[in-house]
């Protein structure tokens, strides 16, 4: 159930077959009512398929399910049972890690005075102002994806790139999620899909890092014009305008005496986008914001974009890349340094350091050690 799985769909993915006595379905549920048991090898993949450790099983009685956090993606947004409970997987396994992370840092760390700091969710300009001065800018140079990153690194909130559980199989798509916080003020963390264009990510850093800011943990999905009418969605809508308006300050807005005017506003979006090196999307999120272009002109524009970084997904060059370099770029500088520095202080076990960082435990050290051999990778 948590997986989102039928028992058909669940007993085939595991790999029971049936019999002229037993359908596979029902011999999974054999297994569930304590009537038939599973051999080592099934529970393993069992255990595999549903997202859980194999220990989760050996317990006397089911666990109390995971707490979800808020979810601020559109309630029209359409998944199947299966996606959301990759994603709820996901989610389990996100706070895992940080627990983990937030043990260690309790002995020693003060918590962080910006968590929660931000009460008025009105006053767009002042939240702007604020993550300037937490961030130590004091101009509108515009910054890219690893600038913006190392200098969230630089305040102690782990910025990691997730978007599956472990595999290329269970990869979670960006229209399911694009960004998820942990607004918690001891090990603050913040997590990007990375199935999304990589210019879309600096709008989702700043945007997830108001909800820290906020002290509102939770999931966020796409930009939605239409979802701001509940408390959710209200606070969605505020982090979106906090994230445009700082990445792309008034200043270098245009006058378009037509908000219809399609030509014109592309080739405005376009310009923008590469001058403050973000994405064409949120460049027209902040035209619709401004009134400057027309909410019917937007919708199609989302729907241009859309179709365009499908293009850009199937038309994708298969490049010779260090498996490691991308981990390490996807884990951060912040989170590697962390757990090596726990290592040398004999503060983390190997086993809980593999945990975290999604590594074999004997190739934590040398994971940890190893230089990244190309700069390129790792700013991905």
């Amino acid at each position: 159930d948590r997986a989102g799985l039928s028992l058909e769909k669940a007993a085939k993915k595991i790999g029971l077959s049936s019999s002229k006595q037993q359908t596979a379905a029902r011999k999974l549920g054999a297994m569930e009512r304590g009537e038939r048991k599973p051999t080592r090898r099934q529970l393993y993949k069992i255990a595999k398929v549903y997202w859980h450790p194999v220990a989760i099983f050996y317990l006397n009685k089911l666990p109390v399910e995971f707490k979800k956090e808020v979810d601020f993606r559109s309630p029209d947004l359409e998944t199947n049972s299966e996606e959301q409970g990759m994603l709820d997987a996901l989610i389990r396994d996100i706070y895992a890690r940080q627990s983990i992370v937030k043990d260690i840092l309790e002995d020693y760390e003060e918590p962080r005075s910006f968590v929660g700091s931000l009460k008025d969710s009105s006053n767009i300009s002042a939240a702007v102002e604020m993550i300037k001065n937490i961030l130590n800018l004091h101009d509108e140079k515009a910054l890219d994806f690893s600038d913006l990153r190392e200098r969230v690194h630089g305040i102690g909130v782990f910025v990691l790139l997730v978007g599956d559980i472990g595999n290329y199989h269970t990869k979670i798509e960006a229209r399911i999620f694009r960004g998820f916080a942990i607004a918690d003020p001891i090990a603050p963390f913040i997590v990007i899909n990375p199935d999304d264009a990589k210019t879309a990510r600096s709008f989702t850093l700043v945007h997830e890092l108001t909800h820290v800011m906020m002290n509102k943990s939770g999931i966020s999905g796409e930009v939605d014009i239409d979802s701001s009418q509940t408390e959710r969605g209200e606070i969605e809508k505020f982090c979106n305008d906090v994230a445009s308006n700082f990445l792309l300050p008034s200043q270098f807005l245009p006058k378009i005496e037509n908000p219809n005017n399609r030509e014109v506003a592309q080739k405005f979006i376009k310009y923008l986008a590469n001058e403050r090196k973000v994405s064409e999307p949120m460049v027209a999120y902040r035209f619709w914001s401004e009134k400057i272009i027309s909410s019917n002109l937007y919708r199609n524009l989302c729907k241009d974009y859309a179709i365009k970084l499908l293009e850009s997904k199937k038309n994708k060059r298969k490049a010779i890349i260090n498996i490691n370099n991308v981990r390490k770029s996807y884990l951060g500088k912040l989170l590697i340094g962390f757990i090596k520095k726990s290592l040398h202080a004999d503060n983390i076990t190997y086993t809980k350091a593999g945990r975290v960082l999604r590594v074999n435990p004997i190739s934590v050290g040398k994971f940890v050690s190893t230089q990244v051999t190309s700069k390129n990778q790792f700013s991905e």
